[in-house]
């Protein structure tokens, strides 16, 4: 089988390794736009640290085991270099074509027919299948402000500022809160005569990337995942509260404190999320903002509601002058090379089943990497459903028929729907982290063997539930199986302290309790 794959950042690289893995006689062709592996990555702004530390953001069998005496963050270079020892530990430098632009791809006679151009020559190619892993390197989205055309500064989107420098001198406006505007905003502070962030709803969910030097994402158990994701607001809310109060506690750090404080008041303040926890918003994995607050070189303002020369005016009535107005509002996914009919049925990935595959299309189609988990990483995400991908070409694993497909998108669309009542009208591929991860575990056959890890290995087993999700866990069993390669990995993990495992553990049984009892919006997540 003749197969493309359109992009090389971390979903691109390893569908191409797990495509090949399970289908060892076919050719590959990956055609990536810029000169090097690594997607938004290769051509970040300077700065960028990564939100999660290098087991979460890395692929289940290339484990980067040298950071486990160190778990901090990578920049967006340390990254980027690891994703080119991975490609090149298999073999993936090799399949791709850099420098080249897909303008077209259309399904014709049972093959996809392809026009690329690099170096200003137009060239066509023919593949039976086509695999679709360019998210990242989707179009900036830039909204229509009011009256954006009376504004005498200059609009522009976060992708254009490669160093907070260029801001020197100027009044800057950020617009959105994310962890592109959290960081900026702050490193401009530097640089910019003033800073001010607009934010036309709410920021999402502040998690801050470390307490006391300790990465945050250490407390990403299974057994803390799994829970209701509607527990903040029940009867047993409670232990949360504690949860999160013995946290703050065990805080040493006065700078971290006080942090975590003002993102306290923050993620509370918003009457029309304050009762949603961490896992039914969108989340900002950075404090970046918070600390030009505390600082005072950076203030937050509500939504833009007019523009005029040199002045933006917000919904609270406050105006401030600004030279520039910097959009931090994301990507849109491309798929402009497609035909119309193909885009109009792909509104968002939600209209995918498992958010891969188009029914109807899945024997020569499949989109990798476009979800937005709430909490967690796209790269752990996207290696699943390339995994499953994989299994489905080699004819190892069968997708239920168009009918039944249609059925799971629905129902997909409806938990979102409900899980994110704030975030998901305009994050449509949002999910949550875990519910999404066991679902892909559990279509490639990969889930954790619970009962033989407890009375065979349960150092293996204590981790698999009670360290982070370290993606290695799905190489114990199954199909890609590599337990001596991760085993020796996962016992050396870290966990929170005893007293933070003790009250999620507390808190599974009980729900585990309540849902044997009847009390269904208790039931755990596998």
């Amino acid at each position: 089988m003749n197969i493309c794959i359109i992009g090389a950042g971390p979903s691109g690289i390893c569908a191409a390794k797990e495509i090949k893995e399970q289908n060892p006689v076919s050719t590959i062709t990956i055609f990536e736009k810029t000169d090097t592996v690594g997607g938004l990555f290769a051509s970040s702004y300077k700065g960028l640290t990564l939100v999660n530390n290098p087991l979460l953001v890395g692929f289940s069998d290339f484990l980067a085991a040298e950071t486990l005496h160190d778990l901090h963050m990578w920049s967006a270079e340390q990254y980027v270099s690891y994703l080119k020892r991975y490609s090149e530990a298999n073999g993936i430098t090799e399949f791709i074509q850099y420098n080249t632009v897909v303008k077209s791809a259309n399904f014709i006679g049972g093959k996809w027919h392809l026009t690329t151009l690099a170096s200003d020559v137009e060239e066509s190619h023919e593949f039976d299948y086509l695999v679709v892993c360019c998210s990242s390197n989707g179009k900036a989205n830039l909204p229509l402000l009011p009256n954006q055309e009376r504004f005498a500064g200059k609009i522009i989107h976060s992708s254009e500022v490669k160093d907070p420098a260029e801001l020197k001198n100027k009044n800057v406006v950020f617009l959105g809160l994310g962890e592109t505007a959290s960081d900026l905003s702050y490193f401009s502070t530097e640089h910019a005569r003033s800073t001010t962030v607009s934010v036309r709803r709410w920021p999402g969910y502040f998690i801050p990337r470390y307490h006391d030097g300790r990465p945050t994402d250490i407390d990403t158990s299974k057994i803390y995942h799994c829970l209701p994701k509607t527990l903040d607001a029940s009867r047993l809310a409670f232990l949360f509260r504690l949860k999160r109060k013995l946290e703050l506690s065990a805080i040493r750090s006065d700078t971290d404190r006080k942090i975590q404080a003002e993102i306290d008041r923050l993620n509370h303040h918003w009457p029309a999320t304050r009762h949603l926890g961490p896992f039914r918003r969108t989340t900002t994995k950075s404090c970046n903002f918070i600390r030009a607050t505390l600082q005072g070189t950076a203030c937050l303002k509500p939504e833009i509601i007019e523009l005029s020369g040199n002045s933006v005016h917000f919904s609270d009535g406050s105006t401030v002058v600004a030279d520039l107005i910097v959009c931090c509002t994301g990507y849109k996914a491309n798929y402009d090379f497609l035909s119309d009919e193909l885009r109009a049925k792909i509104p968002s990935s939600n209209a995918l089943y498992n958010y891969v595959f188009l029914p109807g299309h899945e024997k020569s189609l499949a989109f990798i990497g476009f979800v937005r988990p709430a909490v967690g990483t796209v790269p752990v995400l996207a290696e699943l459903q390339s995994r499953m991908l994989g299994l489905f070409i080699s004819g190892d694993i069968t997708l239920p028929d168009k009918e039944a497909m249609y059925t799971s998108i629905k129902q997909q669309q409806l938990s979102a729907r409900q899980q994110f009542p704030v975030d998901f009208p305009r994050v449509g591929h949002i999910v949550d982290y875990y519910s999404y991860l066991q679902c892909l575990a559990r279509v490639v056959g990969v889930m954790p063997r619970q009962w033989r890890l407890f009375f065979f290995d349960p150092r293996v087993w204590f981790k698999v539930n009670f360290s982070f999700l370290c993606p290695g866990m799905f190489r114990l069993y199954g199909p890609g199986a590599k337990p001596d390669l991760v085993k020796p990995i996962i016992k050396k993990l870290p966990t929170m302290p005893t007293k933070i495992l003790l009250i999620e553990s507390f808190t599974y049984l009980s729900c585990r309790l309540l849902s044997l009892l009847g009390f269904k919006r208790f039931k755990i997540i596998g």
